[in-house]
């Protein structure tokens, strides 16, 4: 999810009757568009293939969805921490910027921080493991949701 893909025309953007949230709200439903359904079919295919309980297949169906929702939004965010509107090619913005770098790494950190929980609290059922994970998943997003609320928004007006 990126605001930085705008690039000069970002006022373009800016200068529309929309509210700041919306196209928040947009950009990270086309993120995940994009991500969801191959994510979903992926799963749902080795999940049949390797034999998997129904609740696991649900369990991680929603892992799935969710941790995409969080990711997205965890990127715009940081994207708007680290937007780089000045560029001559689109691969600059996509696969050179510092928001890329810095949203992969917290997306393994977050899973390793999620996988950290599991491992202190000794949980050895992995579908309690997944329905702990989804719970924190989800209270994450409420605060991504809210942090891009006040914060986003309020950085997305400071852009140039």
């Amino acid at each position: 999810v990126s605001i930085s893909i705008e690039g000069k025309n970002l006022w373009i953007l800016k200068s529309l009757p929309i509210a700041e949230m919306d196209i928040f709200k947009s950009k990270i439903l086309l993120n995940i568009l994009l991500t969801i359904p191959i994510s979903l079919i992926s799963f749902l295919v080795i999940g049949i293939k390797l034999g998997f309980e129904l609740k696991t297949v649900i369990l991680v169906m929603i892992f799935i969805v969710l941790l995409a929702v969080f990711s997205a939004a965890l990127g715009l965010f940081i994207n708007l921490l680290y937007p780089k509107l000045e560029f001559t090619s689109d691969v600059q913005v996509v696969k050179q910027g510092a928001s890329v770098i810095i949203n992969m790494i917290s997306n393994l950190l977050y899973v390793a921080i999620l996988c950290g929980i599991g491992y202190v609290l000794k949980i050895s059922n992995f579908e309690v493991f997944l329905v702990v994970s989804n719970v924190i998943i989800f209270v994450s997003i409420l605060g991504m949701y809210n942090l891009l609320k006040y914060k986003g928004v309020e950085l997305f007006k400071k852009l140039y």
